[in-house]
């Protein structure tokens, strides 16, 4: 096995959590399913996203200089998937849900676990990814549900 097989291997006993990022540019609504994302600093508080560097959202996301990151409930798993098919138009895959906006008027979707509007901080340029700093501008969560999680190349679900 290649070093590169064995460590994608390795990368799936590690279990995320699911997001949507999202970004709105020139009227048009633009999101894709990332599980790279995490807490950077409380004060200010700052996210990060890891995105490939072939995916268009990337360029997008520069262009803006905003994003949202919208942390998926088990309820959303198929909304989840919609996301991360490649294949599918940008504009077809916000029919699937719905959605409004805040302050950065990226779309925030309704229902999610909890979601953060940011204003982009900082990008940098690492190995074959971008990895996108986010300033939380406003920020919304739940009091309960659960959330959908990605472990061995498969959508799980917790149990109570």
């Amino acid at each position: 096995m290649n070093q590169t097989q064995s460590f994608k291997d390795a990368m799936t006993q590690m279990a995320t959590g699911v997001t949507i990022v999202t970004c709105m540019h020139e009227g048009t609504a633009y999101g894709m399913t990332v599980s790279s994302f995490t807490s950077v600093s409380i004060e200010p508080p700052l996210v990060s996203i890891c995105i490939d560097k072939r995916v268009t959202i990337g360029s997008i996301i520069e262009k803006s200089a905003r994003f949202s990151v919208n942390i998926l409930s088990a309820k959303q798993e198929n909304l989840g998937k919609i996301f991360s098919t490649p294949s599918m138009d940008m504009n077809q895959r916000f029919t699937n849900g719905t959605w409004n906006s805040d302050q950065t008027l990226s779309p925030v979707l309704d229902n999610c676990l909890a979601w953060m509007d940011c204003n982009l901080h900082s990008t940098f340029e690492v190995g074959d990814h971008y990895i996108f700093i986010g300033e939380v501008k406003s920020s919304f969560s739940k009091t309960n549900g659960r959330p959908v999680i990605y472990f061995q190349r498969q959508w799980q679900n917790l149990k109570s």
